[in-house]
């Protein structure tokens, strides 16, 4: 497909136009305007964020909840093909990512999910700064949940920290109160040592919290 041409999904009934738009602009991908006024350089980065919007969809169906983990695991897929391409579409992916694992009641989908977050947030890098809020209250709101989700919330902080960087330092206090009740409480060796290896990843980081944690 080249741009300016217009096509006609026959199956879906969506027009799609093919015009330039900046790369940081926020698209709601699961309206039939995702495929409106966006600049493809290929049929699979076309067909990648078309799937995206059936994903997205998926997602919202009641009736899905109980496969949340695979199509979760195909969204993640799909930006993973896309790389930094995601970008655009990365607002919405997030926010029924965060929706979906709110409404979870079932442990082992909640690991499947906030690993899956975890995955989404090393590709995304840096673009991961718009949604670190949520992220850490997930990290919160899941780490005493069972010893698995635990797992899947120490490679989230793990994730979220080197994608920021030094711009994740001001949200460490919010996590102090949980690792130092981690630290003096938690049974499970293979957590704590997951953790342990954590903290010495995070570093400079925790300079102003290191004579609370040691």
């Amino acid at each position: 497909m080249c741009a300016g041409q217009m096509d006609s999904l026959q199956d879906t009934g969506v027009a799609v136009s093919m015009h330039d738009t900046a790369e940081s602009r926020e698209i709601d991908i699961t309206q039939s305007e995702l495929l409106v006024n966006f600049f493809w350089e290929s049929k699979e980065e076309f067909f990648a964020a078309y799937a995206l919007s059936t994903l997205i969809n998926l997602l919202r169906e009641p009736v899905m909840r109980s496969q949340c983990d695979k199509v979760v695991q195909a969204i993640c897929n799909v930006v993973s093909s896309l790389g930094q391409r995601s970008i655009p579409y990365l607002h919405q992916v997030m926010r029924e990512l965060f929706q979906c694992l709110q409404s979870l009641q079932d442990a082992r989908l909640q690991e499947t999910v906030v690993n899956h977050l975890a995955s989404i947030v090393s590709i995304i890098g840096p673009h991961a700064k718009e949604f670190v809020h949520d992220v850490v209250n997930i990290i919160i709101a899941h780490w005493w949940i069972s010893p698995a989700v635990q797992r899947a919330a120490i490679r989230l902080l793990g994730s979220i920290s080197s994608a920021l960087g030094s711009d994740f330092r001001p949200f460490i206090s919010r996590l102090t109160p949980t690792l130092l009740r981690m630290l003096k409480q938690e049974t499970d060796e293979a957590n704590l040592i997951a953790l342990f290896d954590l903290l010495g990843n995070l570093g400079i980081l925790l300079e102003d919290h290191v004579h609370i944690l040691v």
